[in-house]
């Protein structure tokens, strides 16, 4: 959901030929600090939520990799 959350936010800030630049998001586990009852909210999570279960983010990184040195890293 954090991933997910965070390529929303870059695919609005894009204006180019396609919905994105920057179509997956990697979040190490460490930055997650807490869950996010999705239930207890019915389903309705909105960004106040998902500011406090992560640490502060003071920006985000976006860079190119081939698919094929995504796939090993993430294999490895």
């Amino acid at each position: 959901m954090v991933a997910d959350a965070f390529v929303q936010y870059v695919s609005d800030l894009y204006d180019g030929k396609f919905w994105t630049d920057s179509p997956i998001a990697i979040v190490p586990g460490t930055m997650i600090k807490s869950n996010i009852n999705a239930s207890s909210l019915q389903g309705q999570i909105m960004a106040e939520d998902l500011s406090n279960a992560v640490d502060d983010i003071s920006q985000l990184i976006t860079f190119e990799i081939q698919g094929s040195d995504l796939l090993k890293d993430l294999i490895c």
